[in-house]
């Protein structure tokens, strides 16, 4: 997606333009901006790509991918909807997304610089970003205060190694994630905290609450997932592969 923003927002002339936003460089901060939804986010980032020390500190290419799809079927953008290619229980919960965006909370794991997090707290989903490093958090609870200015959004510390305890537990119809997959031996403990978040399936919800995530399709490991999620009561409900953009979109669910 390309910005509209005029030259004279730039008058330096140092801005680099890249098909899912634009992106200043700046020393030693650095602030990228996007527009996805209809809304502008500034993510600010503590280091470039080449000089990050923890993975959340940077944005990473499944983020803009996920915010660009969730941003135009939040905002209601249909013509030039990407969509996640998923379809079948993945078009269900779009649908549950889209329908029910005023009324549902969706927690995102592993937020990082809070892209993704972002773009839907503007579009009025009232989401909990989550991350684990103090460092990444600081910066996190920046770009949420500088972006969002609903209420819609708030940050809160997550170990997924450590039990997830109430008022976090089973509340959650929705849990997002992107780029989170980079190592393998974090699969495990990823999964077992997306099923302690979600809903359980019951009376009320029926088939219980919905993981989607998206990684680049190089820092993704399928058969490591599927065991992982296995392992936390949770079975593959759909997956699309975005061979142009090198990202695979995967969506689970608390296994029947």
């Amino acid at each position: 997606m390309r910005s509209n923003l005029a030259d004279d927002d730039d008058p330096e002339g140092d801005r680099e333009i890249f098909d899912m936003g634009v992106v200043f460089g700046r020393e030693p901060l650095g602030e990228r901006l996007y527009e996805f939804g209809g809304q502008r986010q500034v993510i600010s980032t503590i280091c470039d790509d080449h000089t990050f020390q923890i993975n959340g500190q940077v944005v990473w290419g499944a983020a803009p991918w996920m915010a660009e799809r969730l941003g135009c079927l939040l905002a209601g953008i249909g013509n030039v909807e990407p969509g996640l290619g998923l379809g079948g229980e993945g078009e269900q919960c779009l649908e549950t997304l889209r329908n029910k965006a005023e009324t549902l909370q969706v927690v995102e794991l592993g937020a990082g610089c809070g892209l993704v997090g972002i773009v839907m707290a503007q579009l009025g989903v009232r989401t909990v970003l989550t991350d684990f490093d103090d460092d990444v958090l600081e910066l996190l609870n920046e770009n949420v205060s500088k972006n969002v200015k609903t209420g819609c959004a708030s940050v809160t510390q997550l170990d997924w190694k450590k039990p997830v305890n109430a008022p976090l537990s089973h509340s959650f119809p929705i849990a997002i994630a992107s780029d989170v997959t980079y190592h393998r031996e974090f699969c495990p403990s990823l999964f077992r905290a997306a099923s302690a978040l979600l809903q359980l399936p019951s009376p009320h919800h029926t088939s219980g609450g919905m993981f989607l995530m998206a990684n680049g399709k190089h820092r993704y490991f399928p058969e490591v997932c599927l065991q992982a999620a296995r392992d936390a009561g949770m079975s593959l409900v759909a997956q699309h592969d975005d061979v142009l953009s090198e990202v695979t979109v995967s969506l689970w669910k608390h296994a029947p």
